[in-house]
Order: C-alpha cells, then sequence, then structure tokens
C-alpha cells in the first residue's frame, strides 16, 4: 500500500533544523521504511499513545499514526525528548 506522508508543523520544523548528515538519514528511513510498510519496521506505542507508531533511527525516534492512505508523522527527536513532547501534539 502507498502512503501520502503528511508533517505536523513543528515535526516539519524539527526536521529541518537537524544537521544536514541526520536529515538524510532520517529521510531515508521514512521513504524506505515508513512510506513502504510502517507496520513492519515501526512499532505501536502503548498506554497514552496507543494507536501511535515509532520509527527508531540511531538516537532519534520518529511518532506517526496511520490514518487511511495517509502517514502522519508528529515528531522527529531524540528518545530523551520525544515522549514529553509528543503528548501534546497528538491530544
Amino acid at each position: 500500500m502507498s502512503f501520502t506522508l503528511l508533517f505536523h508543523p513543528d515535526a516539519a520544523r524539527e526536521v529541518e533544523s537537524l544537521q544536514p548528515v541526520v536529515k538524510e538519514r532520517l529521510k531515508k528511513s521514512i521513504a524506505n521504511r515508513l512510506l513502504v510498510k510502517p507496520e513492519v519496521y515501526g512499532k505501536p506505542l502503548r498506554a497514552t499513545l496507543k494507536g501511535y507508531w515509532k520509527l527508531r533511527v540511531g538516537d532519534y525516534r520518529i511518532v506517526c499514526s496511520i490514518q487511511g492512505s495517509d502517514l502522519i508523522i508528529y515528531a522527529v527527536r531524540q528518545r530523551k525528548e520525544i515522549y514529553r513532547v509528543v503528548g501534546h501534539r497528538t491530544g
């Protein structure tokens, strides 16, 4: 199944503010993993973020949701910050 990629406005700013090497690695992971088979490469989140998925890319995490044919990315941050931030964006 092919997905349309959408970004939360804050997530798009996060990606653009990253170092070029990190940004390129994240973009490749999104294109080669999340847009192809998010259920295979991503892991489902639990508790208050049930229904959302995460993809680990080095020290960074991408939190997204699948809504029909849309893949919505809510946050792209390091592990120590991501879950605190994503709760505010999804709620």
